[in-house]
């Protein structure tokens, strides 16, 4: 008798764990007409010569039925995150300005972040970044909230030199 409740007891534990367990996933199952993010070929480039300064790159999708706002990023590697872009400034020279209102990604959508263009600066580096080493980045969207990536420390592939490693950065604005 005492084993036949023990059974019964256990198969009444694994059917209770296994309705939480489906009622988790059925709570983190996406919501229809909301942002949908995600982040593919995030990199920060390498730090060669004792530079505190990285610039960060990554194409973000947007799979969802609304648009979604990049508001900040940080990084426990360096002492600020911030998003910039790069355009002619005054002068008709490249300079890296700060985005002030985040970047929109929009619906069913994307947004690249690349050399000569929209790019992360991690800024106050911890320590040096070399090339193949990892560190992590969370980015905080309007909607979706944060959500924490991992970065490798590599050199963008194609669109130009990376900041930080032939662009001279000393008119940096912030």
């Amino acid at each position: 008798m005492r084993r036949l409740m023990a059974a019964i007891a256990l198969a009444g534990v694994a059917m209770i764990a296994s309705c939480g367990r489906e009622s988790a996933q059925q709570l983190a199952a996406p919501v229809p007409n909301e942002p949908r993010i995600r982040v593919e070929q995030l990199i920060v480039t390498p730090t060669p010569g004792g530079r505190d300064m990285s610039a960060g790159y990554m194409t973000i999708y947007n799979d969802g039925a609304q648009p979604d706002v990049l508001l900040s990023a940080s990084s426990p590697s360096a002492a600020r995150v911030d998003i910039h872009e790069t355009r002619i400034g005054q002068g008709g020279a490249m300079q890296m300005f700060p985005i002030a209102g985040g970047v929109t990604i929009p619906s069913q959508g994307s947004v690249s972040f690349a050399p000569a263009g929209l790019h992360l600066m991690v800024d106050g580096l911890r320590a040096p970044l070399a090339e193949g080493e990892r560190t992590q980045i969370t980015l905080t969207f309007q909607r979706t909230g944060s959500v924490t990536y991992e970065a490798i420390v590599a050199r963008p592939v194609a669109g130009g030199a990376a900041p930080g490693a032939d662009m001279d950065m000393s008119g940096h604005q912030h």
